[in-house]
């Protein structure tokens, strides 16, 4: 009862959100998909700036001790190179977001085609060779639907998923 009643309050905030989302004229509309797909490339290209600041504290502590100010300065150094500096944003972040969705896409055909390979012979005996095939296949179609567009990010509200009981 409890998740039903959380529901339907943000299903209200989710309507009047909608309300004045139908209201904005489409150069708002536009702009607010622009600000939705900036803060989504920066939080790919901050995320990458992250790994590369901790691998870099982790291949430098090594070589020499260094303290942890200068570590946490590092990272910090990193984050901001990777999100404040715009062509470094857009190109990481836009890379990331292809590889993070072309490795969604080969696993989930992946397991599909191991589940389907039960029952096929053709698939378990050039289980190496269609696995890269896929894993090529999938890295095209990724770089496909992200430079058409469609990975982008949207500034529409998103309705809330109703709980199962």
């Amino acid at each position: 009862m409890e998740a039903l009643a959380e529901y339907e309050a943000a299903m209200a905030v989710y309507q009047q959100n909608m309300a004045l989302w139908n209201s904005m004229s489409a150069e708002e509309q536009a702009s607010a998909h622009a600000n939705a797909e900036e803060s989504t490339v920066g939080g790919y290209a901050g995320l990458v700036g992250l790994v590369v600041g901790a691998i870099s504290w982790y291949l430098i502590s090594k070589v020499r001790n260094i303290d942890a100010l200068v570590g946490i300065g590092i990272l910090v150094l990193s984050v901001v190179a990777f999100t404040a500096i715009h062509p470094i944003r857009v190109l990481v972040g836009r890379l990331t977001r292809l590889f993070v969705h072309a490795a969604l896409y080969f696993i989930g055909l992946w397991i599909v085609g191991a589940i389907i390979s039960i029952w096929s012979p053709f698939l378990k005996e050039n289980s190496s060779t269609l696995t890269t095939v896929l894993a090529f296949a999938v890295l095209g179609l990724s770089a496909y639907l992200e430079a058409t567009g469609s990975h982008h990010a949207s500034g529409r509200p998103t309705m809330p998923t109703r709980p199962t009981p």
